[in-house]
């Protein structure tokens, strides 16, 4: 799946990241990019912590914070948590980002990123 990085010693805290090539900004799918990262979003709200926190409540008792950004032709998904769940984190991360091929956002998704997106704006 990728390169990860090991650390030596004890944690309490980690952070789990997906970074993924993807079409530069201004490229034709730039904008389905970043409705993508929208939709997975940052914030306990957004879909990628939503679903990891309903699906792997284990995951979950230790997860502080998740987001998703488009930068320079990459897609770069994290989520921090506890050192004994940086596999399963990024499983669950792997996972969500795959499902937005199958699972459409709906409308009311949609919106609610907007909103959110436009009150971060302001």
């Amino acid at each position: 799946m990728g390169e990860r990085a090991r650390s030596r010693g004890s944690l309490s805290r980690a952070l789990s990241s997906l970074v993924i090539l993807a079409p530069a900004a201004g490229a034709p799918d730039s904008a389905a990019l970043r409705l993508a990262c929208a939709i997975l979003g940052e914030g306990m709200s957004a879909r990628l912590f939503a679903r990891l926190r309903d699906r792997d409540h284990s995951l979950m008792r230790s997860a502080r914070r998740s987001a998703c950004a488009p930068l320079a032709s990459q897609l770069i998904a994290y989520i921090g948590t506890g050192a004994d769940t940086v596999d399963q984190a990024l499983e669950g991360i792997v996972r969500e980002t795959r499902a937005l091929l199958t699972d459409a956002p709906t409308t009311d998704e949609i919106r609610a990123r907007a909103a959110v997106q436009s009150w971060a704006s302001t």
